[in-house]
């Protein structure tokens, strides 16, 4: 049975109402693959790692180069990507680039 989420509001062959696809909030974590911009729309990466207070944004497939994005950093969402407050150059003055030294979980 085809059970794809149909554009108005009729049901799906199961009765269940269609699902309407989310918008990323700040509410949770982001899933991994989902991709990170800057605030100036330059993509910094994709997310591969979540923690509570962090996000490990990696910047190039295959590395370990990338961003530890405190998740109150996100400003939000545009489209499917999730948006940092701060351009590249910011992030990276701000540390972003070095792991927390007491672990994601206990630097604050």
């Amino acid at each position: 049975m085809d059970q794809t989420p149909q554009s108005d509001s009729t049901p799906t062959d199961s009765g269940d109402p269609p699902a309407m696809p989310e918008e990323l909030t700040l509410g949770y974590v982001a899933p991994i693959g989902t991709e990170v911009r800057s605030v100036d729309g330059e993509v910094l990466g994709q997310v591969i790692a979540t923690w509570p207070s962090y996000v490990f944004v990696e910047s190039a497939p295959g590395t370990d180069d990338g961003y530890w994005v405190p998740v109150e950093e996100f400003s939000g969402a545009q489209g499917a990507s999730l948006v940092v407050r701060v351009t590249r150059e910011e992030a990276e003055r701000r540390g972003w680039t070095e792991r927390p030294p007491a672990g994601p979980e206990e630097h604050r």
